[in-house]
């Protein structure tokens, strides 16, 4: 965070008031942009365009490094390639390259586009949906979450986690509980085939 002097200063006390720098506010916009695929908003593709603007070469670099170093760059690609689709604004010529083409991030837009022209009731109806651990929003978090890692971390845990479409699937008893552990994968396994 930066020390910037505020008109009047903090509360009209004359000190300096610690706000976002511009880089971190642009990482924070983008993150707001796309972090709630159900209901996305325009607003914050606007502040995304004006806060870019006047970038160079050095400001993008500068704005990935950050983004690299906070685990956020998959999200800001995906802010920007969203921005450019509904405001055509330019898409910057260095940095990560090759997420610009990113098949799952480019889904990712669509569903962010798809969910913009939705009726607010409409995207009221959804997001309890989107919010129980359905399979659309853990794929669409998992494009988004930079560190292989952590994906497959996720992934594995995502699909190694027993819910109710696997009691669902086959009835055991309690006893045998334990068997959905390995009944999970093998349904999964069945759904894609």
């Amino acid at each position: 965070m930066a020390q910037r002097q505020a008109p009047g200063g903090a509360a009209g006390t004359g000190r300096p008031a610690p706000t976002f720098s511009i880089r971190d506010t642009l990482l924070v916009t983008a993150i707001n942009a796309v972090k709630e695929y159900w209901k996305p908003s325009l607003h914050h593709l606007s502040d995304i365009a004006a806060l870019t603007d006047s970038y160079t070469d050095a400001d993008w670099l500068a704005a990935f490094d950050r983004a690299r170093e906070i685990g956020c760059q998959r999200m800001l690609v995906t802010a920007l390639l969203f921005t450019q689709r509904l405001l055509d604004m330019p898409l910057p010529t260095v940095g990560p390259v090759g997420l610009f083409r990113h098949r799952g991030i480019g889904k990712a837009v669509d569903e962010l586009t798809e969910h913009l022209f939705l009726h607010p009731d409409e995207q009221t109806a959804e997001a309890p949906m989107k919010l129980k651990h359905h399979p659309a929003l853990q794929a669409y978090y998992l494009t988004l979450t930079d560190s292989p890692w952590r994906r497959s971390r996720d992934w594995l845990k995502w699909v190694g986690s027993p819910n109710t479409a696997d009691e669902a699937f086959i009835r055991l008893p309690k006893r045998l509980w334990f068997l959905y552990f390995l009944i999970r994968p093998l349904r999964l396994l069945l759904k894609r085939l």
